[in-house]
C-alpha cells in the first residue's frame, strides 16, 4: 500500500560499474589472493569515493537504499536515510514526501503530515504529494476511531 507512493528515482549510471565491481568481488571472495585484492580494492574505491562523490549521487544511493529498506518493511531504516537525505538537502521534496509515506507506515501521522507538507511547501503544484498529504489525513483520522472504538470496548465489560 504505502511502497506505491514513494517516488522511485534511479541512481545515476556512475554509481552501477561500482555496484557491478562489488557483486563480481562478492562472488570471488572465496580465493585468499581474491580476498586480499578484494579488500585493496574496496579500500582504494571507498577512499575515491569518500574524496570525490558529489552530495546529488550520494543522495541517490541513500534513496535507492531506502527504497530497498522500505520495499522490504524495514521502515526505520528507510526513515534514517530520508532523513540523512533532508540533512543534505533540506530543499528536497520527493524525500520529504518518501519520508512522509515512511513516517505514516510506522503510524506516526503528525510526523507524516508534517514531511508531507513541507513536500507541498516546496512543490505546490506537485499533486502526488497532495494526494498523500489527504491520505495521511484519512488515515490518522481512521486509527483515531479504531483507538476510541478499542477504549470503549475496555470500559463495557
Amino acid at each position: 500500500m504505502f511502497l506505491s507512493r514513494i517516488n522511485f528515482i534511479l541512481p545515476s549510471k556512475d554509481v552501477f560499474p561500482i555496484l557491478e565491481i562489488f557483486r563480481i568481488l562478492s562472488c570471488l571472495r572465496y580465493s585468499t589472493y581474491a580476498k586480499a585484492f578484494s579488500l585493496l580494492f574496496s579500500a582504494v574505491l571507498l577512499f575515491t569515493i569518500g574524496c570525490g562523490i558529489s552530495n546529488d549521487k550520494l543522495i541517490e544511493q541513500y534513496n535507492d537504499f531506502a527504497i530497498r529498506s522500505a520495499k522490504a518493511n524495514l521502515w526505520n531504516e528507510a526513515i534514517l536515510k530520508w532523513e540523512r537525505i533532508i540533512e543534505i538537502d533540506p530543499k528536497n521534496a520527493n524525500a520529504h514526501n518518501n519520508l512522509g509515506v515512511a513516517y505514516e507506515a510506522t503510524e506516526r501521522f503528525d510526523e507524516a503530515l508534517a514531511e508531507y507538507q513541507k513536500a507541498i511547501e516546496l512543490e505546490p503544484q506537485n499533486e502526488v504529494y497532495q494526494r498523500n498529504f489527504f491520505k495521511c489525513q484519512q488515515n490518522k483520522k481512521r486509527s483515531w476511531h479504531a483507538e476510541e472504538m478499542v477504549k470503549e470496548d475496555e470500559k463495557d465489560p
